[in-house]
Parts: C-alpha cells; sequence; structure tokens
C-alpha cells in the first residue's frame, strides 16, 4: 500500500492509503487518527471534452463501515484530447487530497510509476 498526501485541513485528522488490483483499480482506504471521527465523503469524477467543456460529471458516496471509508476507483475511459478531474470533498466541500487528473503518471498504474521512476530523474 502507498499513502497519499492529505491536505493541511486533514493532516492530522485522518490518513489515506492506497492500493492496486491487477485490473489497475485503485482502492482507497481513509481512516481517522485517535479520537476523530471520519466525515461524509464523496469523490466528484468529471469528464472535460478536448475543448475543455464539461462533458459529464459522476458523484460515488464513500461507504463507512468499521471506522473506515473504502473506496474503489477505475481510471475513468476518457477519448484522446479529453482530460479526467477526480476531487475528493467532504460533505461540507472541503478537499481531503489534491485533485486527481490525467496529468499525473502513475497513480492508476503502479506499473508505469515504476518504470517511470527507473528510468526518468524527476528532481525533487
Amino acid at each position: 500500500m502507498d499513502g497519499i498526501d492529505v491536505l493541511e485541513n486533514f493532516k492530522d485528522k485522518l490518513t489515506i492509503e492506497k492500493s492496486y488490483d491487477e485490473n489497475g483499480t485503485v482502492t482507497l482506504t481513509i481512516t481517522p487518527t485517535e479520537n476523530n471521527s471520519l466525515p461524509a465523503l464523496r469523490l466528484y469524477t468529471a469528464i472535460y471534452s478536448s475543448n475543455g467543456a464539461l462533458k459529464s460529471a459522476a458523484v460515488t458516496n464513500c461507504e463507512i463501515t468499521d471506522k473506515k471509508a473504502v473506496l474503489s476507483v477505475a481510471e475513468p475511459s476518457i477519448s484522446s484530447g479529453e482530460q479526467y478531474k477526480l476531487i475528493l470533498l467532504t460533505d461540507e466541500q472541503a478537499p481531503l487530497i489534491k485533485a486527481i487528473n490525467n496529468k499525473i503518471i502513475g497513480f492508476f498504474n503502479k506499473k508505469r510509476l515504476n518504470l517511470l521512476n527507473k528510468y526518468v530523474k524527476i528532481p525533487s
């Protein structure tokens, strides 16, 4: 499992772990830290056309069981020139993590990320 950086407002309140299955689906496990509760969470998925217009949008509610939220996310299917953006928000519209888009290499494909790290030196 890989960790995901939580935005500053939630840094001391919860952790997010990311795991992959063989199909490239990412599972996010969101766990509150001690003495914190987990807010209601929603994943917003937007697909934009090649000219930047919103093409489609969907909302996925996160189910909370055993004081954890588990969310499985498949990479959105897009055509050439289109873009997607995923945003994980609380019920008060506060983002938990930076938006995920198709320009982020390796979020949905760990093998691709490992190859990139092997052959490309990315400055920190």
